[in-house]
């Protein structure tokens, strides 16, 4: 990994404003950089253009952080996470990164990174992790999806806190049928004549009540969890600058009823962004205008001067003429 030097202690601070934007193609070679980006690296614009992105790499960054992102992008999938970078003159500054996948006709063609002022709470936490593994120290952490998790049975513990929401609603649907499935142990359990008369219904329930919730889980994560997906993954392109990213979505439920907020913001961007650029065309054709009148001015300013020194020697020729003349005259 690329061992950046020298680096120093002294931080540079980004603001809540700052918003640190970067396209990469890739191979991770950088193709754009807005001016944010541009002075919190302290780099010039021509040294980043063409470079490879690990320039502004922190030493203090360990390798499963960047093994973790590679990842998830050649995945397809967008990375979310806290860096660490260095700057030129070896300062370093922190940043909340995510990293998206840049498509073209749905090809990927590159990566997007848009980075923003870091908390002082994800700053201490991510930084007392990362050195844990850089000293060797990190038995039992991990690093997925850019987050720093636990592994093992505390991990395991953990996750099952941390429910998405397709667990969630799978977790929903079983908890319903353990209940069912108590039940049933239980009247096995008092047996008796009634009992074993009632078994086969009782148990053929069960069935038809897993079968039904197996169905009615699939459906529920159709509408639900495959939709909120979508419309993440339409979200995290358009924060990275892809206006044209499209997606489906025509339930008329409430997600309908986001998903169609969504396209309504993605519209009213690109309408703004089209009035940028046809302002930025008339500013350009104002100056060109000016700088054609400003070309005819200078020709016409050459001209006169031209025709200014014309006079003057035609008056020096004449002062000279004059002038022998009355020479001439006093002869």
């Amino acid at each position: 990994m690329r061992n950046n030097q020298p680096v120093t202690q002294r931080e540079y601070k980004l603001s809540p404003s700052d918003y640190l934007i970067s396209r990469t193609d890739l191979k991770g070679r950088i193709t754009f950089a807005n001016r944010t980006f541009i002075e919190a690296s302290g780099f010039a614009a021509e040294e980043l253009l063409g470079a490879p992105h690990n320039l502004v790499r922190h030493p203090d960054m360990p390798p499963e952080a960047f093994a973790d992102l590679w990842q998830d992008l050649q995945a397809g999938r967008t990375w979310m996470g806290v860096v660490k970078n260095r700057r030129k003159d070896g300062d370093f500054y922190w940043v909340n990164a995510t990293v998206t996948p840049t498509r073209v006709d749905g090809r990927v063609v590159g990566y997007t990174s848009v980075r923003s002022m870091a908390t002082r709470e994800q700053v201490e936490a991510a930084g007392a992790a990362y050195a844990r593994f850089r000293a060797g120290r990190a038995d039992g952490l991990a690093i997925r999806h850019g987050a720093v998790v636990r592994t093992g049975l505390r991990g395991m513990v953990q996750g099952l806190l941390r429910l998405n929401l397709k667990r969630r609603i799978l977790w929903a649907q079983a908890g319903g049928l353990v209940w069912f499935l108590a039940a049933l142990v239980a009247v096995e359990a008092l047996g008796g004549a009634g009992t074993a008369a009632l078994r086969p219904w009782l148990w053929g329930g069960f069935a038809l009540a897993l079968a039904s919730s197996f169905a009615a889980g699939t459906m529920l994560l159709a509408r639900v969890n495959r939709p909120v997906r979508d419309m993440l993954d339409f979200a995290l392109r358009m924060g990275a600058g892809d206006l044209t990213t499209r997606f489906e979505q025509r339930s008329a439920d409430e997600i309908g009823a986001l998903a169609q907020a969504m396209q309504t913001m993605q519209r009213s961007l690109l309408s703004v962004v089209h009035e940028i650029q046809e302002g930025m065309a008339s500013i350009s054709t104002a100056t060109h205008q000016v700088a054609a009148g400003n070309n005819d001015l200078s020709q016409r300013t050459e001209q006169q001067a031209a025709s200014l020194e014309q006079t003057a020697s035609s008056m020096e020729e004449l002062t000279s003429t004059v002038r022998q003349n009355a020479d001439n005259a006093r002869q």
